[in-house]
């Protein structure tokens, strides 16, 4: 799944190999995840309750229950598990460590005054001439999309799907007064996950 996730161009209807674009990509990866944590579901058990689960994780079983009651109630399981789950919540009996997931969209930073950025990951640039704004955004490796999102002396934030030109990205931001200052950071995609840089200031 890792090695084909990405390949939204050569998506054919009806080849299970590649993955569509949309959200079939997150639903997938969802449940691929969430079976490679939990195991395999085990139809031999079940539960007197309609809303249960219960999986087989290298030959121990974890239990899934969700009460959609205003009271606890008792869920018996057909092999002799009991187990009491609270008000409007799940239960599972599931141990197994899960490390944090690392969060590709981090909030944004405070703004920093300059007219060009380097990064790691990629370089901005930004001229300011004649009422406008050009805005150049270069990643280091290639990105499917560049979005900009950008304030003028702290009104409505304004979102824009940058054009790409030989590996560069570009907007153009119009009827900028001497006065306004310009916030702006990018959500950008670099070999697979999205992220969002930093706000930055011109002006």
């Amino acid at each position: 799944m890792n090695d084909k996730i990405d390949d939204y161009g050569e998506f054919n209807p009806g080849d299970e190999s590649i993955i569509e674009r949309g959200n079939t990509k997150a639903q997938t990866y969802q449940w691929v995840t969430s079976l490679n944590a939990l195991g395999q579901v085990d139809p031999t058990v079940h539960a007197d309750t309609s809303t249960y689960a219960v999986f087989n994780k290298d030959g121990e079983r974890v239990y899934v229950a969700y009460n959609y009651s205003d009271a606890p109630t008792t869920v018996t399981f057909t092999d002799g598990y009991t187990v009491e789950v609270a008000a409007n919540s799940f239960y599972t009996n599931a141990d197994y460590d899960v490390p944090p997931v690392e969060q590709p969209n981090p909030e944004p930073g405070q703004p920093e005054d300059g007219d060009q950025r380097d990064h790691a990951h990629y370089s901005v640039k930004v001229t300011k001439e004649n009422n406008q704004a050009s805005v150049l955004f270069a990643p280091k490796a290639t990105a499917r999309y560049v979005d900009i999102h950008y304030r003028l002396s702290g009104g409505d934030q304004q979102n824009f799907r940058m054009n790409e030109t030989s590996g560069e990205w570009v907007h153009t931001i119009q009827g900028i007064n001497d006065s306004d200052d310009l916030m702006y950071r990018f959500t950008y995609e670099r070999e697979g996950p999205q992220y969002e840089t930093e706000w930055y200031t011109f002006g």
